[in-house]
């Protein structure tokens, strides 16, 4: 959704400046190591913030772990493993030597691992 609006504005802007590049959100996914020990430990604030009351239940409804972020509120922390690889790199170079603009990798991408075959698995907690 941040990628949609970043496009949406960076079109507007250069339409507005007569610049003719096209721009592009990419849904991008992060090759990381199941194994990463960050799966053990989440520490990446993620979405909205919550009431204690809201955070003790989405604890208890949906396994989430949550925090108090500085006081500000509390968050959902998700792990934030080393990434190896970008899968659609190869795909992100071609846009760019095309000249395309390319809005990628939010919030690092979505974490994916490979099976003992090669092929590309999404990252579930075990």
């Amino acid at each position: 959704m941040i990628g949609y609006m970043l496009q949406l504005s960076m079109r507007n802007e250069l339409r507005a400046a007569k610049i003719g590049a096209p721009v592009v959100t990419l849904l991008t996914q992060t090759l990381v190591d199941k194994n990463d020990p960050a799966f053990q430990n989440p520490t990446k604030p993620v979405g909205p913030f919550y009431s204690a009351m809201e955070a003790s239940k989405l604890r208890r409804e949906k396994s989430w772990t949550v925090i108090n972020d500085s006081g500000r509120g509390y968050r959902r922390v998700v792990p934030s493993p080393l990434p190896k690889t970008i899968i659609e790199g190869s795909c992100i170079k071609k846009l760019f030597d095309l000249g395309v603009i390319v809005i990628a990798a939010g919030g690092g991408g979505i974490p994916v691992t490979t099976d003992a075959d090669g092929n590309i698995k999404e990252w579930k907690p075990s």
